[in-house]
């Protein structure tokens, strides 16, 4: 893990999901021996590419698709339910 080319440990990844980048430059230091400067340059360099994959909810707060999905499957429904009681049932 002593060359930047090397995919950050699993643990720092981790604390960078959580948003917490001086856990991810401790940890990446216990982890390699590096120095200060070159973990927080590799935890920089890392963090967007992390950040960028995932996406944090408010607490209370649901993901817009699966509203929509659940919306979209009842309004089907109840379509089909109001088909079949205008036809007769048959």
């Amino acid at each position: 893990m002593s060359t930047p080319s090397d995919p950050l440990p699993p643990d720092v990844l981790n604390a960078l999901e959580r948003g917490n980048k001086i856990e991810a430059i401790k940890l990446l230091r216990q982890k390699t021996g590096l120095g200060l400067k070159e973990s927080k340059d590799l935890v920089d360099a890392a963090a967007p590419q992390v950040v960028k994959t995932r996406r944090t909810l408010a607490p209370g707060e649901e993901p817009a698709s699966g509203g929509r999905l659940w919306w979209w499957v009842a309004l089907v429904a109840a379509g089909v339910a109001v088909y079949y009681v205008v036809r007769g049932g048959s």
